[in-house]
């Protein structure tokens, strides 16, 4: 899936919620409205997708540890490759890793703070899930409505959090990105090999030729 503004447009990234329940730190995303609609600058968010995107790829790259937040059944499915994954939300979940157990009362507990926190769906407790990231200076990437507040996040993109074909939209380009992340570990791991392996024939062959003079 190549990401372009054609495709932005098609899934409907632009529209965002009624204008009644915008949030005046949005306004530099918004253009516009239709039937008292928010409608985003999708030229702002292709951007801040692409630098999103570019952060996830190093991160898991490096071999990071993302959590991944959802709470809706119907997704479960299309959950993440690879990466820590929670159901549900517990006030504290990271700031108090160290004092909670890893599961109460079904609320999974991560068991270490991870490099990168993705909120790619409206949830009743992303203002918690937020305020916990921002305490501890941990990077998040969140969709955010025309109602949220960007400042709240590392990286914000701009664009409507709601409804079963945004959602799969962008977990597929980061499930996409995610496996671009692994392969350029590989590529580097194998390229690191590559130049020690050689060096060490070029020592070897060095070896050779003074025991050969000798």
């Amino acid at each position: 899936m190549k990401l372009s503004l054609k495709l932005l447009l098609k899934v409907g990234s632009f529209i965002g919620r009624n204008k009644l329940y915008k949030s005046s730190f949005m306004n530099g995303f918004i253009i516009g409205y239709r039937k008292n609609i928010c409608i985003f600058d999708v030229h702002q968010t292709e951007y801040m997708l692409r630098r999103a995107l570019d952060f996830y790829i190093n991160i898991v790259s490096n071999k990071g540890k993302v959590f991944f937040i959802s709470f809706s059944k119907k997704y479960e499915k299309n959950s993440f490759l690879g990466q820590e994954y929670s159901k549900a939300w517990v006030n504290g979940n990271i700031t108090n890793i160290r004092q909670l157990s890893r599961y109460i009362g079904g609320y999974k507990m991560f068991r270490f703070l991870p490099s990168l926190v993705l909120l790619l769906q409206d949830e009743k407790s992303k203002y918690f899930i937020m305020n916990e990231c921002f305490q501890l200076k941990i990077p998040m990437i969140a969709l955010m409505n025309s109602d949220m507040i960007p400042s709240m996040t590392f990286f914000p993109i701009p664009s409507n959090n709601v409804g079963k074909k945004i959602v799969l939209f962008y977990r597929s380009l980061f499930n996409k990105a995610f496996r671009l992340g692994i392969l350029k570990t590989r590529i580097n791991n194998y390229y690191s090999r590559g130049v020690l392996n050689n060096e060490y024939r070029g020592f070897n062959i060095e070896r050779k030729r003074n025991k050969s003079k000798g």
